[in-house]
């Protein structure tokens, strides 16, 4: 998978005693600097993916092979992208695992629309695989190159610009354990016409993948859960058990007489024909936490999923004419629609319900069991999976064009000049939306004088909250129903409270850009010197619309109002190269290049950008290079413009008695929490829910980031074929924006030094007045971004690369690429550096320690083989400072590190017609335990298992 970028591309030897002509130079531009050259010589360390590497995946989704290099971060990839609101379907690429905003994704070195409400990064499912000529990775800061979003790096694809005949490619997909399928057509034509002056590009493909659930899998098939050692006497150590789940809710419907919540002695659950009974217990059972197994109680692994469904048509054209010998006009094209369904492990609702003693449900001898235990009401914990799941529906359209000109001019003066054009709308429903008003009207069900069960709500003649789009009473029509027992919401009920709620997104782009290099600017002793500049100006829009009921927060998700945003940027940059030694011992060749960008927001104001990089080539066998440089990222529109929507945050209240002491100081914390006005010794028992508002903050400025690398090319004279890359990066991100948690800034406000006039105590709201058990408890927050964080990360990328001819009359070639991670920290607050969180080979908080890819791929006539192994390092499930205090505390504490290969098989039966045949997971790894492939960091196990597929080739 690994080209050694950085290794010369030369040119074709010319013969000095010849005139050029300008149309005959033979240069490239690679990723990393827009001076075209002669050779490429690169400062900066590039990674290179081609389009066989990616064929020889089988992989139907493009984002999901790039997701899967050493240097990337599984972030939002198809089994992951579930796990927020209107994200499902994204497939995002989050480089060194430093957030997906701060890679910069370019399409043919030109910027692409966004994919997700707020946000400039690129949906990669929408950029053709079959159209792909290579896929170059670029490390470090290239703000300076590219522009705002290139903190961590640059993912460029380029697409092929000529295509010769057409190739239609059909591949049908089977999981060996099925349950998930998938299929794959597309058709490439291209042609020259105008005698050799044009050329027509045109992609045409369907994708289809359908969903996996939890269920379909030995491995998930059961929930797993942390249980308390029995043999800990302490209970401080827990394990991880199979077929253990949570008591304290189950989707019939479960509650205890002691309200307390803890002991197992008083609980009672109802059997789908809606009788009660105790609640049964007969494996092992922890109070502490709410878990048993062989019990009554809910899995959830029964209806989540693991995939969601995808349908993906797309449609790409591009044309290119020369205007002449010099001047050159192009368009690239394109039209993406995505159709995805996923759906939540959870019904409508999930939560406590008070059903009273006059309810119209309630039996004989469920009504004389109340009376018994003095029960006015019951409270039941239930998941109401018989009401519907949550899910979302979701049409995703993505379109593009870009119109330019390029050419050269007098003594090689290159130049383009284009317009770039970008628009993602999104067609979201979010499925069973429970009105909360309705479905506890629904479930307050009496006799009405007739003798017949209505909602109490019709029989008193009670007036709900008012439908903000009629105008009527919402409780009107209201639909009775029990819910003693799963299967007991009628279906006439839960059509009544649920609801489906749209909402409609659109994002939009556009750049208009020119360029101006020179290859050969003016001679020095050690060569020419080398220039680009240019100017660019963009415009980046979004807005969503979001179902007037959400808006007024009258359904179970989270209120969502409508956004809208924009901003602009001008934007000015130079990048010149100067060669410095050539034809020296030791210094074959030696060039410094320089970068700059001036840019104008109409947000942040100006800022400014640099990079300098040195390429020492001291033979044709060894090659040093280095760059330092300095990026800025401007907020995006989420971050700037989010409107205030409701959410929930979990507070254990740090101004209580028994959390005074675990201040960093705890005098001061003391002393802030009586200047808020709560009396000394005051205490709140309970870890609570929150309700707050969280959005975006239009006083932001820019991220800035520092980016050092240093690195070698070994390509050995006496050994052809061989070569190494060893690259060393280092990455620090100042005045990073985060989002901090509502325990975050409830701390922070009473453990400040200069007192409670500070930025979290502003957002933080008590009650001060009331005369309940909760007076002077945290009543609301207001969670926004802020520019307090800081991110550090360092570490090694290799390579190695070797091609052997003749080995039994084929060519072989084996590649290893990988990344080793030395540093991963990140300071929520930059201004406390000791709260320092070493992320380092934690999951989900880095990507592992040790990240790898081997191939081996051989040719021999009609055939082709390879065998592509991934390896992903051991990590930790707890966090770094918790497994040194104790490392004991659960098991397993960490996951072992796992390989997954794939193999696949080529042959080509005629000149036209080749098929193959391949499987993923050849080995049927499975995730680690209690993995499945669809949070933040697990989504780098595979979870489908041994995978076959076949496909055919067919050249017209």
């Amino acid at each position: 998978m690994l080209i050694l970028a950085g290794t010369p591309v030369h040119a074709q030897e010319q013969d000095d005693s010849q005139a050029r002509e300008p149309t005959q130079l033979d240069t490239v531009t690679v990723t990393g600097s827009r001076i075209p050259r002669v050779d490429y010589l690169s400062a900066s360390p590039v990674g290179t993916l081609t389009a066989e590497d990616i064929k020889a995946t089988g992989a139907v989704s493009l984002g999901d092979v790039v997701n899967a290099l050493p240097q990337m971060s599984t972030t939002f990839s198809m089994g992951n992208s579930t796990r927020f609101i209107g994200t499902a379907g994204l497939n995002l690429l989050d480089l060194r695992g430093l957030g997906t905003d701060r890679t910069l994704v370019l399409v043919n070195g030109r910027r692409h629309v966004g994919g997700s409400v707020g946000s400039s990064a690129v949906d990669i499912n929408t950029i053709p695989a079959a159209l792909v000529e290579r896929v170059e990775i670029l490390t470090g800061g290239s703000s300076a190159i590219y522009g705002a979003d290139a903190v961590s790096g640059v993912v460029n694809f380029i697409l092929k610009k000529s295509f010769e005949g057409t190739v239609l490619n059909a591949q049908i997909g089977q999981s060996e354990e099925g349950g998930f399928n998938e299929r794959a057509f597309s058709v490439t034509s291209g042609a020259d016409f105008a005698d050799g002056r044009g050329q027509f590009v045109m992609s045409a493909g369907f994708n289809s993948q359908d969903p996996l659930y939890l269920r379909d899998r030995d491995f998930s098939r059961d929930s797993q859960r942390y249980l308390t050692d029995p043999n800990d006497p302490t209970n401080a150590r827990t394990i991880l058990t199979r077929g253990a789940s949570v008591y304290t809710y189950t989707s019939g419907g479960v509650f205890d007489v002691d309200r307390n919540g803890k002991t197992v002695n008083d609980r009672y659950v109802f059997d789908p024909d809606g009788r009660f009974r105790p609640q049964r217990f007969d494996g092992l059972v922890d109070t502490v936490r709410s878990g048993c197994t062989d019990c009554d109680s809910l899995d959830p692994n029964q209806y989540g999923q693991m995939q969601p469904s995808n349908r993906t048509g797309s449609l790409n054209v591009n044309l290119g004419f020369d205007l002449n010998d010099n001047h050159r006009i192009f368009v690239e094209s394109k039209l993406v629609q995505s159709k995805i369904k996923a759906f939540s492990t959870s019904g409508p609702s999930f939560g406590t319900y008070s059903i009273s003693r006059d309810n119209a449900y309630i039996s004989d001898e469920l009504g004389e069991f109340m009376d018994e235990n003095g029960l006015p009401n019951l409270r039941i914990n239930r998941n109401n999976t018989d009401a519907g799941f949550r899910g979302e529906d979701i049409t995703r359209k993505t379109g593009r064009i870009v119109a330019g000109i390029s050419g050269i001019f007098g003594t090689d003066w290159s130049y383009e000049a284009s317009a770039n054009y970008g628009r993602t709308s999104e067609s979201r429903a979010n499925l069973n939306n429970l009105i909360p008003d309705r479905f506890n009207a629904s479930i307050d069900a009496v006799f009405d004088a007739g003798g017949n069960i209505v909602c109490r709500s019709v029989r008193d003649g009670i007036a709900g909250p008012v439908d903000p789009v009629t105008g009527e009473d919402l409780l009107a029509g209201c639909v009775p129903t029990s819910i003693f027992g799963e299967g007991a919401v009628s279906p006439e009920a839960a059509a009544w409270f649920n609801t489906r709620t749209p909402s409609r997104t659109e994002l939009t782009q556009k750049v208009f850009s020119a360029t101006l290099a020179k290859t050969e600017l003016f001679a020095m002793p050690a060569g020419s010197v080398g220039l680009a500049s240019g100017i660019e100006f963009r415009k980046e829009t979004s807005q969503q619309t979001t179902d007037p009921l959400q808006q007024a927060d009258l359904t179970f998700l989270n209120a969502i109002q409508n956004q809208r945003g924009e901003y602009s940027v001008r934007e000015a940059f130079a990048e010149i190269n100067v060669p410095l030694l050539a034809d020296m011992a030791f210094a074959q060749n030696v060039s410094l290049s320089l970068a700059g960008r001036v840019s104008d927001y109409t947000t942040v104001g100006s800022t400014f950008s640099w990079k300098a990089g040195l390429d020492w080539a001291a033979n044709d066998s060894v090659r040093l290079r280095g760059t330092f440089s300095n990026a800025v990222r401007a907020p995006n529109i989420a971050e700037l413009y989010d409107p205030q929507s409701v959410n929930f945050y979990t507070i254990s209240d740090p101004c209580s008695a028994q959390n005074i002491r675990h201040g960093a100081d705890p005098a001061l914390r003391q002393a802030n929490c009586s200047a808020l006005g709560i009396p000394v010794g005051w205490t709140l028992e309970d870890t609570s829910t929150r309700r707050g508002l969280s959005g975006g903050n239009p006083q932001l400025s820019e991220e800035t980031s520092k980016t050092f690398t240093m690195g070698a090319v070994l390509t050995p004279t006496f050994l052809p074929g061989f070569g190494i890359t060893v690259d060393y990066w280092d990455i620090e991100i100042e005045d990073a924006i985060s989002y901090i948690t509502g325990q975050q800034i409830a701390e922070h406000c009473v453990d400040a030094v200069g007192g409670i006039g500070n930025e979290f105590c502003a957002n933080i709201s008590r009650d001060m007045a009331g005369e309940t058990e909760h007076r002077y408890a945290i009543t609301g927050l207001q969670i926004i971004p802020f520019n307090i964080s800081k991110l550090k990360a360092r570490g090694i990328d290799f390579g190695v690369d070797y091609v052997w001819d003749n080995v039994f009359d084929g060519r072989l070639t084996a590649k290893l690429e990988g990344t080793y991670l030395k540093e991963y920290l990140s300071y929520p607050f930059q201004s406390f550096p000791d709260e320092e969180v070493d992320g380092r080979g934690v999951l989900g908080s880095s990507t592992p320690t040790w990240k790898g890819i081997f191939t081996l791929a051989y040719a021999r006539g009609p055939w082709k083989a390879s065998v592509r192994t991934r390896y992903v390092d051991s990590q930790i499930l707890v966090t770094n400072e918790q497994y040194a205090s104790n490392p004991d505390m659960q098991d397993p504490i960490k996951v072992k590190w796992k390989t997954f290969t794939d193999a696949r098989v080529g042959f080509d039966a005629t000149d036209r017609l080749n098929v193959y045949l391949g499987v993923r997971n050849v080995f049927d790894r499975e995730p680690p335990y209690n993995l499945y492939g669809t949070g933040l960091g697990s989504a780098q196990y595979d979870n489908i298992g041994r995978f076959v597929y076949t496909g055919v080739n067919y050249r017209f």
